[in-house]
């Protein structure tokens, strides 16, 4: 008889990979699904049932068609419209690696193409009352994110990977995370210069230290906003933010829309022909 175990580094890497499952819903879309020159903090999935929609990303437009899977990363800045009408599929989902959002710094989209019956599947799950359905779901999401998530990791793994001090300061930044966390204090606590500690985030994650704060700040409170019953305040005091009224004004500037809204779109609720559904992380 013989056993074959996953190696120490195989299990290391699938636990230090995770998908959060944010949103899930589909979409009765016209002429009105429309935005210019966004980048929001979490990653886009795109599945076309018919008609058809437009991307503009880099200067470039590109078509929403059925038979085309589309991930548009949390870091990259596109624009969207529909010249007609479209029904569409969308999830948006956090792709996490050591605790960062894997797929910020990358900024090219993919496409990936999908057969008739995985957007069957995905529907039936999205509308299932089943307990299992969810895990189900994020089974098949990760499925489709795995592609990409693979590339970014082999890019990584040539030159790029976050080394062991900056990783430190990452899990620095998880266990204090706060509105009121500065640069300068970071750099203090790590007996760095500020420049160099600009310089290593902008190599190893191609933000600043203050966006990358300014992220994990509002992952964390819509994490809090979609799966607990705190306030705005309650959340806003827990963030470190000045007031609840900075808090939801920096919110809306970053979602589109103030926290209430958001949190009455995504919990299940119908948004004008747009059904939404929302799955536990």
């Amino acid at each position: 008889m013989q056993i074959h175990l996953l190696s120490q580094e195989y299990l290391a890497l699938s636990n230090q990979l995770d998908i959060s499952v944010v949103l899930g819903g589909y979409a009765d879309l016209d002429t009105n699904w429309k935005s210019q020159s966004i980048r929001q903090p979490f990653t886009r999935m795109y599945f076309t049932e018919s008609g058809e929609g437009h991307l503009q990303i880099n200067g470039e437009t590109h078509r929403l068609q059925k038979g085309v899977m589309y991930i548009l990363p949390s870091g990259l800045r596109f624009s969207y419209s529909c010249p007609d009408t479209l029904k569409q599929i969308f999830f948006h989902v956090h792709v996490l690696h050591e605790g960062r959002d894997l797929l910020q710094r990358h900024r090219e989209f993919f496409t990936y193409p999908v057969e008739d019956e995985t957007l069957v599947r995905l529907k039936a799950l999205l509308t299932s009352a089943s307990p299992a359905a969810p895990a189900a779901l994020k089974a098949m999401l990760w499925q489709f994110l795995s592609p990409a998530a693979e590339t970014v990791l082999l890019n990584e793994s040539s030159g790029q990977r976050v080394a062991a001090p900056m990783q430190e300061i990452l899990n620095f930044i998880s266990d204090n995370l706060s509105a009121r966390l500065t640069t300068d204090a970071i750099a203090t606590r790590f007996h760095v210069s500020r420049s160099k500690l600009q310089r290593d985030f902008k190599t190893f994650l191609g933000v600043t230290p203050k966006e990358y704060i300014h992220t994990q700040l509002f992952i964390k409170a819509e994490h809090l906003l979609l799966n607990t019953t705190c306030s705005i305040k309650e959340i806003s005091d827990q963030l470190g933010f000045c007031d609840q009224f900075y808090f939801s004004k920096c919110f809306s500037q970053k979602y589109t829309m103030p926290p209430l809204r958001y949190k009455s779109v995504y919990l299940g609720q119908k948004d004008g022909d747009t059904s939404v559904i929302k799955h536990s992380r």
